[in-house]
């Protein structure tokens, strides 16, 4: 059975995601692939994960990725826009499963 293509291109966004996060070490790599993992197995908690982790200090909008080897402007810039992505997706999908 395939995925639904949103379902397939946000665990993708996810994936990608958190490459970047463990490129720099930063502490939310695990949980998106946690995240990732589940939605790969058309499992819902990877999306209600994801969206109740939006606000909040220390939630995953404030992510900032470091470090003193390198200029970070790109792989933050990188960061946000799937981010962004991330956020529309999941809530479009949530939207279809609650019929809305």
């Amino acid at each position: 059975m395939s995925l639904h293509p949103d379902i397939a291109r946000l665990a993708d966004i996810l994936g990608e995601m958190a490459d970047l996060c463990e490129k720099h070490a930063n502490r939310w790599a695990g949980r998106l692939r946690q995240w990732q993992e589940s939605l790969l197995n058309s499992d819902a908690w990877g999306l209600h994960g994801l969206l109740q982790s939006f606000g909040g200090m220390g939630s995953l909008n404030d992510v900032v990725l470091q470090s003193v080897k390198a200029d970070m402007r790109p792989d933050n810039e990188r960061f946000q826009v799937l981010l962004d992505e991330a956020w529309k997706l999941a809530h479009q999908l949530k939207g279809e499963a609650s019929g809305t």
